[in-house]
């Protein structure tokens, strides 16, 4: 993930910044990382947003949906 994304404001930030406060939610682990996870049934939306965000990770499987989680020490 691009590490600066959050750092400056603009339309895709802000879009994000929604998304995870709607769909998402970030976990702070008790090894200084911290994790985004976004969860969704339309798969082809969370690749817009992996890209957007310009995350390697791969989107999972979860149930019923697919989920989007990245782990960084950074955010």
């Amino acid at each position: 993930m691009n590490a600066e994304f959050f750092q400056s404001w603009s339309a895709d930030m802000a879009y994000v910044l929604g998304v995870v406060c709607a769909d998402g939610c970030l976990v702070e682990h008790g090894n200084g990382y911290h994790c985004l996870n976004i969860t969704s049934k339309d798969v082809s939306w969370l690749q817009q947003l992996q890209r957007t965000l310009q995350a390697e990770q791969k989107i999972g499987i979860k149930r019923r949906a697919y989920q989007l989680q990245i782990l960084s020490s950074s955010f």
